[in-house]
Formats: structure tokens, sequence, C-alpha cells
């Protein structure tokens, strides 16, 4: 929000969402009118569960079936890699309800994150960043409004 990015809340923690609220931040109800208002979707979740139930869940940002309107997930929660596998997959048999320039399927990225709540306020997180490279460069200035990136497999550092 700092650095000009609009955003839209959901979280289960109903003072989280009056926080943001009494900001003038939308806040939606379900993970799915989150993804039903936004063009990319990030979560940052505590468990494995919750990143499955969040996302496939009844209210999850795929209930509307295989047509979606972020063209970007990315999900920033510390989790087991069969999870993320398997949501990869599942994102990748879903099309987009509208054009973004030549995808018709959204693109995901696994990008766990380390710095906690101070580091999220001052925008000093770390993210480790797995995903297709086309993923990765479409999410790169997201990513660097918010931190710096450890891109998984090429062992650099971007600041």
């Amino acid at each position: 929000m700092k650095v000009g990015y609009n955003v839209t809340v959901h979280d289960i923690n109903c003072n989280a969402m009056k926080k943001f609220s009494d900001m003038g931040v939308p806040t939606k109800e379900t993970p799915f009118e989150v993804a039903e208002a936004c063009d990319v979707v990030i979560t940052m979740l505590p468990s494995s569960s919750h990143v499955f139930y969040v996302f496939t869940g009844p209210k999850g940002l795929l209930q509307g079936g295989n047509l979606l309107r972020p063209w970007l997930l990315i999900d920033s929660s510390t989790i087991d890699p069969q999870t993320s596998r398997k949501l990869s997959v599942t994102v990748s048999k879903c099309n987009l309800k509208g054009k973004k320039d030549n995808l018709v399927i959204p693109l995901m990225l696994d990008a766990p994150v380390s710095g906690g709540v101070l580091a999220a306020e001052a925008g000093t997180l770390t993210f480790m960043v797995g995903g297709s490279e086309e993923a990765f460069l479409a999410a790169k200035p997201l990513f660097l409004s918010m931190g710096t990136l450890y891109i998984v497999g090429k062992q650099e550092m971007v600041q």
C-alpha cells in the first residue's frame, strides 16, 4: 500500500479486517470474493492445510471452477513442497476469465517469506521464489516493493 498498490484484504481474524477497513482498505468476507475482485492474489498462511483450504475450500479462491480472474497467484506461506506442487497443478488446469497479455492460464509462484510482521511493515521481507521465469518476472516488482528476493535455483540475491 505504501508504494501505491491497491490492496483488498481477507482474514479470518475480525480484528485484522477492522484494522484494514479503518484505514480505508477494501475487505472481503471470503477468499473467493478476493479472487473475484483482484488481478493478483498473494496468500500468506500458517500451514499447508490452511493454504489448501483457502485455494480449494467451499469459499476458496478456486470456488468459481476453472475460470479465474486473477492472472497471478503467489503463495508466500512456508509449507510443504507437495502442497505447493499440487496447487500449482490445480491452478494450471484453470483458464483466465479475461485477457492479460498473451496468458491463457493463470501464473503461480511458490514464494515463502522470511521476516515476520515487523519486516512486513518495514518492507524488508525476504522472498525465496520458485516457479516459471514468466511468473517471476511478472511478480518481481511486487516482491521488490515488499523486500528482497532469493531466487531458488539461481543462488542470487536481488534488492
